[in-house]
């Protein structure tokens, strides 16, 4: 099933944007956010918003680290 990916406008403490899915809690105002697309892996959500804004990292609390996004962040 797909879901909806957007990303943060602005940095967090840590200075990177952050991936959320569409209920999240955490998801800031439609305001504070740029729609990053339609997807059904995380890992190519993250992909995407990575090509976006190089300093992006993934909401703990909607998205589920996965080997395939630790691979994707280098690390």
């Amino acid at each position: 099933m797909s879901s909806f990916y957007y990303l943060t406008q602005e940095c967090d403490s840590t200075g990177c944007f952050v991936l959320h899915v569409k209920n999240c809690e955490k998801l800031p105002d439609r305001t504070l956010r740029i729609f990053i697309g339609t997807f059904y892996h995380p890992r190519d959500a993250f992909l995407t918003a990575k090509h976006q804004k190089v300093n992006t990292k993934y909401c703990k609390e909607c998205i589920e680290e996965t080997d395939s996004i630790k691979i994707s962040r280098g690390k």
